[in-house]
């Protein structure tokens, strides 16, 4: 039987393998991988990891939602390259659920979009403003310490968690915190996104129900979405996105397609979006071209 530590091993590499970037040149994958494992335990406090385009992001071993980046140049396939392709300098960008703030340093320092980052904890959120400070991106990136769902109030939410931290109920029995809860609605200025990333753990339908106004928004064009509830498939129809997938070594959106794991396309208006996607400007990661 392997070790604990063994297995851990195996799992990791396996998926780096499998990513479509790492996976093209798995030798410099590994040694990624490993340089990290190595330095991480050496140096446990957060280091600067050079990025995309003159972009960084602050690392530490613990932190999934960086570290993926490390290993793979882009952790969330395809979503990642979608939003590198779709957004232009002056769209607006909201991330929701932003932890670290992978995405918000893509929108704002690669793409040069505007961001609306939201992410309650507090240890989360400052790391998410570290990242904002290092790319320069104070006066592009608004933060919002806050939950949101249906309505305005609190909410109980987990901190001890990393990437999947979300809303929980009294009987948890792990760290928790009570943080500030509004409506999506609430949001000025939310309106104007042209793209949304929504990662709240099992809490869509309430964040939907509380945003139907920036969903009906004619500027809204594209949603990155994990939940698959029926009432998320509901609400999606009923402002008229569909499903899809994008293939970004082929800058191809499919529609029509239901994915089985990781975050859904919805896309509005699919014609605008292939134009934006097809004339994007070329982008190097992990010395390959998409």
């Amino acid at each position: 039987m392997p070790s604990p530590v063994r297995a851990v091993t195996q799992r990791g590499l396996a998926w780096i393998w499998r990513h479509p970037l790492a996976g093209r040149n798995r030798t410099a994958a590994t040694l990624r991988y490993v340089r990290w494992q190595l330095a991480s335990r050496l140096r446990p406090e957060p280091i600067v990891m050079p990025w995309l385009q003159g972009s960084r992001l602050l690392v530490r071993r613990g932190l999934a939602g960086a570290t993926g980046n490390l290993y793979c140049g882009l952790h969330e396939w395809p979503d990642m390259p979608l939003v590198l392709h779709l957004l232009r300098p002056g769209d607006l960008f909201l991330d929701i659920g932003s932890n670290v703030g992978s995405y918000t340093v893509l929108a704002g320092a690669v793409a040069g979009a505007e961001v609306m980052a939201v992410e309650p904890v507090p240890v989360t959120l400052a790391v998410l403003r570290d990242n904002i400070a290092l790319n320069g991106l104070t006066d592009r990136v608004e933060v919002l310490p806050v939950a949101l769902g249906a309505d305005h109030g609190e909410v109980l939410f987990s901190l001890d968690r990393d990437a999947t931290n979300q809303v929980v109920t009294a009987a948890y029995g792990g760290l928790r915190a009570s943080v500030p809860l509004l409506p999506l609605d609430a949001v000025r200025g939310a309106e104007r996104a042209c793209c949304a990333k929504i990662d709240v753990e099992g809490h869509e339908p309430a964040l939907l129900a509380g945003g139907r106004r920036v969903l009906s928004s004619p500027a809204l064009r594209v949603v990155l979405l994990e939940g698959r509830q029926p009432e998320v498939m509901a609400a999606m129809d009923q402002h008229a996105f569909v499903p899809c997938t994008y293939h970004p070594w082929e800058r191809r959106l499919e529609e029509g397609v239901l994915t089985s794991g990781g975050n859904q396309i919805w896309v509005r208006d699919p014609a605008w979006v292939r134009e934006r996607l097809t004339s994007a400007t070329a982008l190097r990661v992990l010395d390959q071209t998409l």
